[in-house]
């Protein structure tokens, strides 16, 4: 049975993951500019997770479909992403690990070549008319302050659920928004008709032109006539 840190646990139940179903847990240095993070690398289902140990706002998760390749060279791992994600040294899409036992590479590699099991295949085509697109998130309070939370979009509703503070909770039809604006792939500001605006800062992963396109043509299309 795979032990897992407090802090790795914190980021599991953050990410709405589940700590039975982690399939790989190793410990792992990222390289970054002028120096190394020490954390654990490990998957869990569709999902790879780096845990910052020491600064945990800086860990990232990408899961299968969102990375571009993992490769293995004694015991350095290269991981490309389709999108650049965030950790505490900035925005990339290539990470470098070290990894601590270098024969558990294998199994890393091998998790991204399976692909998505048939039962996850079964589930992402039953709901394709559901799609959401959840962002990890700090909602930026006025006139200081802020608090975490996941923000989510679908064609039909754009809602922020704080983990800190419920009375900053906010659900939305995307008819009743006047605009969003992305200042960067990080920052995401909210303006509804009725109601104060909500300023966001993205964690982890940003939100890519397509899908803040993607946002955008839904907030259009709602309002055009039926």
């Amino acid at each position: 049975m795979l032990y897992l840190r407090p802090v790795i646990c914190a980021c599991l139940v953050a990410l709405g993951l589940n700590a039975q179903s982690v399939t790989h847990a190793q410990k792992a240095q990222l390289a970054i500019p002028f120096g190394q993070v020490e954390g654990n690398l490990l998957t869990t289902g569709e999902v790879l997770l780096f845990v910052d140990s020491e600064q945990p706002a800086g860990s990232f998760a990408a899961r299968r479909g969102e990375i571009e390749s993992v490769a293995l060279e004694n015991d350095i791992l290269t991981l490309a992403t389709k999108e650049p994600f965030r950790d505490r040294s900035g925005s990339r899409n290539r990470f470098v690990f070290k990894l601590a036992d270098p024969a558990a590479g294998d199994g890393l590699v091998a998790w991204f070549k399976a692909g998505p099991a048939d039962g996850a295949q079964a589930a992402d085509a039953k709901a394709g008319d559901e799609k959401t697109w959840a962002y990890n998130a700090k909602h930026t309070h006025f006139p200081f302050g802020e608090c975490s939370g996941k923000l989510v979009f679908s064609k039909n509703r754009f809602s922020y659920e704080s983990v800190e503070n419920a009375g900053h909770s906010r659900q939305w039809n995307v008819r009743d928004l006047k605009e969003i604006k992305r200042d960067n792939p990080y920052e995401i500001d909210v303006r509804p008709f009725d109601g104060n605006d909500y300023k966001f800062k993205l964690m982890q992963k940003g939100m890519s032109s397509d899908e803040y396109r993607t946002l955008v043509d839904f907030v259009t299309a709602a309002r055009m006539p039926k």
